[in-house]
C-alpha cells in the first residue's frame, strides 16, 4: 500500500491539502456552502500524488507528520489480487551472518526477485514481541550468547530473522523462490519457513504474514511497541549497522551527528520548524529539531 494525497492542519490552524487536493472540485449550481474539512477533493486527489507546484507531501512522511502538522485524511493506494501470495522467513545462526545476508539481498532487490521491502530482526527484536525476559531466564544480567541460543532454538529463530513475502501467480513465485533459497543457501544453517511450517506456534512469522498480506487487524501484538520499515542503509554488509534511529532519550545526541557542513541539515529542519510552528506547540524537541522559543540547552535530554 501507499499513499497518494493528505489533508493536514498546519501549526497555524489553517488545513492543506496536498498535490491535486489544492484544485478545488467544480461545484454544482446552486451547492450549499460546507465547513473546509467536509468540501469532496478533488477526483484526482487520490489517482497522482503530485501537483503543479512543489511536492509537499513528502515533507510530511512518516515521524515528520506529528512533528508539524496534524494529518486529518490520507489516501492509501491498495494492490488488487496479484494472483497469489507466499511469505517466508529465512533464519541465520550466527550475528556476522547479517553482513552476508545484506550482500545477498542488493543484487537479488537491484533484479526484483525481492519484490517489496525487507525486514530483518535480531533475535532479541522477536523474542521481545512475543514475553517479557523472565519468560526466558530467571537470570537478572543481561543474556549472555548461551542465553540468546537457547531463545533462538526455543522460538524457531535465529540471531537474525529475514522476513519477506512472494506475490504473483504459483508458477511466478516457484521460479522465484528457488533463485532466493539457492541465493541465502549461501550462508551456513541458514532455515526457511513458511507460515505453515510454524502453525500453532507463537511467531512474528504470523504477524509480518499478515501485514505483507495486506491484511487489516486490530490485534495486539504482546509486549511489543513499534513495528517499521525504513530502508536507508547503503545494501551492503559494511553498512548494514549504522545508526538511524534511537531511544529518545539520546535522540538529540544522535542528531547532533548528522552534522556534515556545520549542520546544514539541522539549521535547515530548525528553520522549516521556526516557520510553520513560530510558538513551538507541536513536538518541541522532536528528532532533536527545537524550535527558537525553546532553549535547547535546557531541555535537551
Amino acid at each position: 500500500m501507499m499513499h497518494s494525497g493528505v489533508e493536514v492542519i498546519l501549526p497555524n490552524g489553517e488545513l492543506m491539502r496536498t498535490g491535486m487536493g489544492a484544485l478545488p472540485q467544480p461545484k454544482n449550481p446552486g451547492h450549499k456552502e460546507t465547513r473546509l474539512d467536509e468540501e469532496p477533493g478533488n477526483k484526482a486527489w487520490q489517482l497522482f500524488p503530485y501537483g503543479l507546484d512543489l511536492t509537499t507531501m513528502a515533507f510530511f512522511h512518516r515521524a515528520v507528520w506529528d512533528s508539524v502538522v496534524i494529518v486529518t485524511k490520507m489516501g492509501i493506494w491498495l494492490m488488487p489480487n496479484p494472483g497469489g501470495y507466499q511469505f517466508y522467513m529465512i533464519t541465520f545462526p550466527r550475528d556476522e551472518d547479517l553482513h552476508k545476508s545484506a550482500e545477498i539481498i542488493g543484487p537479488l532487490r537491484l533484479q526484483m526477485v525481492l519484490q517489496n521491502v525487507t525486514t530483518i530482526r535480531s533475535i532479541l527484536m522477536d523474542a521481545a514481541c512475543l514475553g517479557t525476559k523472565t519468560e526466558y531466564t530467571s537470570s537478572t544480567e543481561p543474556i549472555d550468547e548461551a542465553g540468546l541460543d537457547a531463545i533462538a532454538k526455543e522460538l524457531n529463530l535465529g540471531r537474525w530473522n529475514f522476513y519477506r513475502a512472494l506475490y504473483g501467480p504459483k508458477e511466478y513465485r516457484d521460479v522465484l523462490w528457488k533463485i532466493i533459497k539457492e541465493a541465502f543457501s549461501a550462508i551456513k544453517g541458514a532455515k526457511f519457513y513458511f507460515p505453515k511450517d510454524l502453525k500453532g506456534q507463537k511467531s512474528v512469522l504470523h504477524t509480518r504474514d499478515q501485514t505483507l498480506r495486506g491484511t487489516l487487524t486490530f490485534d495486539e501484538l504482546p509486549n511489543g511497541t513499534h513495528l517499521f520499515f525504513a530502508p536507508i542503509a547503503k545494501v551492503t554488509g559494511d553498512d548494514a549497522m549504522l545508526q538511524y534511529r534511537t531511544h529518545l532519550a539520546v535522540m538529540d545526541q544522535i542528531a547532533g551527528t548528522y552534522n556534515w557542513n556545520n549542520n546544514i541539515q539541522m539549521r535547515f529542519n530548525e528553520t522549516i520548524k521556526n516557520y510553520l510552528g513560530p510558538k513551538g506547540i507541536i513536538a518541541p524537541g522532536k528528532n532533536g529539531i527545537w524550535p527558537e522559543t525553546y532553549d535547547k540547552k535546557i531541555y535537551k535530554l
